[in-house]
């Protein structure tokens, strides 16, 4: 097991040639956390996971909403600019994911490989990527009381991209502002899952 806790910022590191520019964890448990400020950002890897890379991992992510805080702009690139997942289980319980960038799908986050996401009280802005401005999911996700805002795809969903088999749940939340070059401006469903509850989209 693995905790990050109090005020830090884990800044202008890259992965010239794999993954997991700020961080890079495989086969455990971590929990990331503060009550004050932490950042996450400016950092970039090659090919996925510019802020963090998991692999087999589980993940608690739980940073203070403000503007010195967050998981932000990091860039992949290939999948997931902010975070990229493969068989791990992230949990993120409030913060902002912003500006981040990756080359092929999932600005902020990409989940992949039977990965689970769990957000609530996240919000998403300003994330870009070629498909999935925010998110790209083919695994299983929820989210909950989060706002996905002005992220932008060049190609499908600007604000989220689902893959088959993905399944995700959506409550409670706003999706709005974001832009496709493409198709799907706030979502895109390729042959998934998805159910949508007392939700903004617009």
């Amino acid at each position: 097991q693995l905790f990050f806790k109090g005020s830090f910022s884990i800044e202008g590191n890259s992965a010239t040639s794999g993954s997991g520019g700020g961080i890079y964890f495989e086969n455990g448990s971590v929990e990331i956390s503060s009550e004050s400020e932490a950042s996450i950002s400016l950092n970039s890897a090659a090919v996925s996971g510019g802020g963090i890379y998991f692999q087999s991992t589980s993940a608690m992510i739980d940073f203070p909403f403000n503007f010195r805080s967050g998981i932000r702009s990091n860039t992949a690139g290939s999948y997931g600019g902010g975070v990229s997942g493969e068989n791990s289980e992230i949990a993120i319980a409030r913060g902002m994911l912003a500006e981040n960038e990756a080359g092929i799908a999932g600005g902020a986050i990409a989940l992949r490989s039977d990965s689970t996401l769990l957000a609530e009280g996240t919000t998403f802005v300003d994330n870009v990527a070629g498909d999935g401005g925010a998110l790209f999911i083919d695994g299983r996700g929820r989210l909950e009381n989060s706002t996905l805002f002005d992220n932008r795809a060049d190609a499908r969903g600007g604000g989220i991209m689902l893959v088959s088999p993905a399944e995700l749940s959506v409550r409670s939340a706003t999706i709005s502002g974001n832009t496709a070059g493409e198709s799907g401006g706030g979502v895109y469903n390729n042959n998934a899952v998805l159910s949508i509850q007392q939700t903004l989209v617009a």
